[in-house]
């Protein structure tokens, strides 16, 4: 079964109606293509160079693209882009702090620690979310506990997620 729901109202079930967190200041799906703003300057845990560097670029505009879909773990390919400052030669500086900043932000809401993990490799940002451990972990009615997360796609500025119901 498929379910197709727009970006918001999907981050509003996810994130417990809470909103973005206080970091990231916007969030659209374009099309196939997220589009988010992250004010580096908010990130707590930034030290040194981060820092610096975070004054130097401020808010960060991000692409963020589904790579594939497998074993529950979506993969998010990440372009970034700040001022006149190639944002992905920082990428190394801030990986670490969102890494923290994203997974204190879900378990401070309740959810199990571990569903996302921030990367990076030769200047790219990477970002894994553990798609079915975060539905497992979901307080969902007893006829969808056990619901399989099959696949999951990006289009048409929606989301739309494969699902397999328990029997």
């Amino acid at each position: 079964m498929w379910v197709t729901a727009p970006l918001d109202e999907l981050l509003h079930l996810a994130l417990r109606g809470e909103g973005l967190p206080p970091f990231v200041t916007s969030a659209e799906l374009v099309g196939s293509l997220l589009r988010a703003e992250v004010d580096v300057r908010d990130l707590p845990g930034l030290t040194g160079a981060a820092r610096l560097a975070a004054r130097a670029v401020g808010t960060v505009h991000l692409d963020v693209a589904l790579a594939g879909y497998r074993d529950g773990v979506a993969h998010l390919a990440v372009e970034a882009h700040a001022r006149s400052v190639p944002a992905h030669r920082l990428a190394a500086l801030f990986t670490g702090p969102l890494d923290a900043a994203l997974a204190r932000t879900l378990t401070d809401r309740g959810l199990p620690p571990g569903l996302t993990t921030v990367g990076e490799s030769g200047g790219v940002l990477t970002v894994a979310v553990r798609v079915q451990d975060a539905l497992d972990a979901a307080p969902l009615p007893p006829f969808l506990r056990g619901a399989v997360v099959d696949d999951l796609n990006l289009a048409d500025s929606q989301v739309a997620v494969a699902l397999t119901l328990p029997a």
